[in-house]
């Protein structure tokens, strides 16, 4: 923490022999912010267990603190022994402490969501709607903002023209000021997807490959290729997850399963045999059952569960 007066002011302020003017300007500082309350807290029970207040009743502050800045000469030194390390104590709580504070604001926090879909507001108020089996993890500084994603996540990113909002999703990268988006990027899958609702989003999969979206289009990277497409509209089933409305016309299934995978947080497959198939169909915010039923009775298969997910069989 860096404090806006000399430490030594809330020394004296903590041995209660400041004058009225530093007494003023701590008081100041303390009505600011609860933190600065909690840090005066910290630092006034670190001074009352060094045990030192008897001693340091006849110490001149000024001198003690220009001996601990090694400003005073041998002798002096010797004599303010004890001081000089109740001091020296208290300015390591004032750099220990700040050193926390840039720790707790710089390292990463995880948002995991396993088996259910998930909602979480950031500490700079944007919105994220976490897909199922997804996470994300969030790190704030003085300069920007940066998120990990795992899976599936709509952002609502908060405005803030001097902090960039900037997303890694398998190597893959996203950036924006503020706008609405949702990134699709599970680990196991080769498919990376952006799509843009609102404003404008920079997309870079990998060096040397860059879209820039705006309000509609979508962009799909394939890593297996290194292919990057940039679509002038969205998948209609891109936000299916959210909304549960699924939209089919001549869908070739491959791309049907992916987006019912999708859509409930199930694992679902079919014999390659069907995979030529495509499929018409309309489903609005229908169980999930009901869903995997008509898609089974459309390809006139079979639907086999079992611990790794579904399968339609012929």
């Amino acid at each position: 923490m860096k404090l806006p007066f000399d430490t030594e002011i809330l020394l004296r302020y903590v041995r209660n022999v400041s004058d009225s003017s530093e007494r003023e300007m701590v008081t100041r500082w303390l009505e600011e912010d609860e933190e600065n309350r909690e840090f005066l807290k910290r630092f006034e029970s670190f001074w009352n267990a060094l045990g030192t207040e008897k001693s340091a009743r006849t110490v001149d502050v000024d001198g003690a603190w220009a001996e601990v800045s090694g400003k005073l000469n041998g002798a002096k030194q010797r004599n303010l022994f004890p001081w000089r390390w109740a001091v020296a104590a208290c300015v390591a709580l004032v750099a220990g402490f700040g050193a926390y504070q840039y720790w707790e604001r710089t390292s990463w926090t995880e948002y995991v969501a396993t088996d259910m879909q998930k909602e979480i507001v950031l500490p700079d108020q944007s919105r994220v709607s976490l897909n199922y089996h997804s996470k994300i993890a969030y790190r704030g500084s003085d300069d920007k903002r940066e998120v990990r994603v795992e899976g599936e996540a709509y952002f609502e990113v908060q405005r803030d023209t001097e902090k960039p909002f900037r997303i890694t999703a398998n190597e893959a990268k996203v950036e924006v000021l503020g706008t609405k988006f949702n990134v699709t990027a599970y680990s196991g899958d080769s498919l990376i997807n952006v799509q843009v609702t609102e404003g404008l989003v920079g997309f870079a999969p990998e060096k040397g490959l860059y879209a820039k979206l705006p309000k509609g289009q979508e962009a799909v990277f394939n890593r297996n290729s290194n292919n990057l497409a940039v679509n002038e509209s969205m998948d209609p089933n891109a936000l299916s997850w959210m909304s549960k409305k699924l939209v089919f016309e001549d869908t070739p299934l491959p791309e049907v399963l992916r987006s019912v995978s999708l859509t409930y947080g199930i694992r679902l497959s079919a014999d390659p045999s069907l995979y030529k198939r495509t499929l018409n169909a309309r489903f609005d915010n229908k169980p999930k059952e009901e869903v995997l039923s008509v898609i089974a009775a459309l390809l006139g298969a079979n639907l086999e569960e079992s611990p790794e997910g579904y399968r339609y069989v012929k």
